[in-house]
């Protein structure tokens, strides 16, 4: 049944997007499509640091720590995971797997 449903779900998007009446009514020119698009280094730095972890423990802070809790070690670790909520596709194919909405 679900392989139905997206089957149907995409021969309509096929549809949609090869009748060229639908062309202008999405925005989908033949000029727009052929524009290249340039990205720089410096745009790919920016976006890769907003990921990254909040505070995370220096060496010298693990030291200090280390000498009193014995979940030093633990706490130093988390402290350089990257928390990263979940995307809209992946909502969405929660929610197409289990039917709710997270």
């Amino acid at each position: 049944m679900k392989k139905l449903l997206v089957l149907l779900l995409i021969s309509i998007c096929i549809v949609g997007i090869r009748s060229k009446e639908y062309l202008p009514l999405l925005g989908l020119d033949k000029a727009e499509a052929a524009a290249p698009v340039s990205i720089t280094t410096k745009d790919m730095l920016v976006s890769a640091k907003k990921g990254g972890p909040k505070n995370p423990m220096s060496a010298a802070q693990f030291a200090e720590l280390s000498h009193k809790d014995p979940d030093a070690y633990q706490k130093f670790i988390k402290s350089y995971d990257v928390v990263q909520e979940p995307s809209e596709v992946d909502k969405l194919m929660n929610f197409l797997a289990h039917g709710k909405y997270e």
